[in-house]
């Protein structure tokens, strides 16, 4: 086991705002890539008129090395409160959708070494898109968890592009969703009720698959084990 005395640090970076999410893109010919997302609330101005800002890089390592990280292009937004790139490439490039603090889901391409928006839409009114995971069946479905505690199933193939359904999950904040990477029809979400939930997008999902209650804080982490069935792990804070 490596302990923290052979750990070596190759780069640090200021990244001005406060970070919340990182993701490599997996994508074959993109695999040296990832961006870095921000999320800031403005304090210089009165509360009343504060904003949520953000900003996501899209940075370049070296990929034999890992000694040359270069800052490629930085796409300015709203607070960035997660991002995920699609398992699939989309229009022949990687997509990045991107939960935004302005109650919208933006997605984002590589053209040319440089972050491109492709498509934004609403989830909601005076809400905070909070987490959100693509579907592993369906390259265009991406689902999207916020700040009332909803889930919503969106659509982002065509121009009708946005919310197909969406239902009350949690009682607080709905802080993650997350796909399970074997039974595509079956998502999980953790809220500041301190419920874990799965549902079955099949139906309209008027009540969950399951509640597990085993939590006495919020759920705010989920990931299904790809190489492990029935293996889920959860954090909670």
């Amino acid at each position: 086991m490596m302990t923290s005395k052979q750990l070596q640090t190759l780069h640090s970076v200021d990244t001005g705002q406060t970070a919340d999410c990182v993701e490599w893109c997996h994508a074959e010919s993109y695999s040296h890539m990832f961006v870095c997302a921000t999320y800031q609330l403005q304090q210089e101005t009165s509360a009343e008129t504060r904003k949520r800002i953000g900003k996501i890089t899209l940075y370049h390592i070296d990929s034999a090395c890992g000694k040359s990280l270069e800052a490629q292009h930085v796409l300015a937004c709203s607070g960035v409160l997660d991002s995920k790139w699609s398992p699939a490439p989309l229009d022949g490039s990687p997509a990045l959708a991107c939960a935004l603090s302005s109650a919208e889901v933006m997605l984002a391409s590589v053209r040319d070494g440089r972050l491109v928006e492709t498509q934004r839409f609403p989830i909601g009114d005076d809400v905070i898109a909070l987490s959100l995971d693509w579907a592993p069946d369906t390259p265009s479905r991406v689902i999207v968890s916020d700040s009332r505690g909803r889930l919503s199933v969106c659509d982002t193939a065509g121009a009708g592009c946005g919310v197909t359904q969406q239902w009350q999950a949690h009682d607080f904040e709905a802080w993650i969703v997350a796909c399970d990477r074997w039974q595509p029809a079956l998502i999980y979400s953790g809220g500041d009720d301190c419920k874990l939930k799965g549902w079955d997008v099949r139906v309209m999902p008027a009540a969950p698959a399951f509640v597990s209650k085993h939590h006495t804080m919020g759920v705010c982490s989920i990931q299904s084990n790809k190489q492990r069935e029935h293996l889920l792990a959860t954090g909670r804070y």
